[in-house]
Parts: C-alpha cells; structure tokens; sequence
C-alpha cells in the first residue's frame, strides 16, 4: 500500500512540475525591435538604448547599427522604461507597457 501512495505521489508531483512548467512557458517573452531616427527621418547609428524593467530595475544596454536599428530579445512582458541617447541629440526616453509579440520603434528629435 505505501508503495502504492509514493507511485501516486510521484506521478502527482510530476504532473504539477509539467503544468508549472507549461503555464510559465505561456507567459512567454516578446522582441522589442526599432529604428532610431531624426526629425527629418535620418537614421542615428551608434546611438545607445537602454530598456529597464520598472519592477525588477533590470537593464539591458545596445547600440544601433549603421541602419540605425536595435534589438532587445527575450524581453519579458512588463512596464518598461526606454531610453535612447546620441551625441548632438535630446536624449529620447519613452514608457512602453509590453506584451510579446511586440515590436516598439524610437525616434529621437533634434
């Protein structure tokens, strides 16, 4: 009958381990891609973006590309804050409220 009562708990524990597992994998992460630009449509390479996540104060750090482009992966949902700087522009900083799947574009004016 013990043996019985571990099987039970065993295959219990492990059905629940595969549930947490699939519901935390549903959550998901999303990509945050964009091109920072000037007020005229110039594209800004060598600019760096930060993105922060409010709740944790976790930041990630890149820098655009000659196209001007960034890319932040496996960004979990969340209120982020972004922000971009370059020398000779405003420093740009924007709120996203985040759900993968998402992509978030900047600007940066002059």
């Amino acid at each position: 009958m013990e043996d019985l009562m571990q099987r039970i708990f065993r295959w219990t524990f492990l059905a629940l381990l595969i549930l947490s597992a699939s519901m935390l994998y549903a959550q998901g992460t999303g990509t945050i891609t964009g091109t920072v630009q000037d007020s005229t449509g110039a594209v800004i390479p060598n600019a760096d973006v930060t993105l922060t996540n409010t709740a944790t104060k976790t930041a990630s750090h890149t820098t655009t590309n000659t196209n001007g482009d960034y890319l932040f992966a496996a960004v979990p949902p969340g209120t982020l804050d972004l922000r971009v700087a370059s020398v000779g522009f405003t420093t740009f900083e924007a709120k996203i409220s985040f759900c993968a799947c998402q992509s978030a574009p900047a600007w940066m004016p002059r």
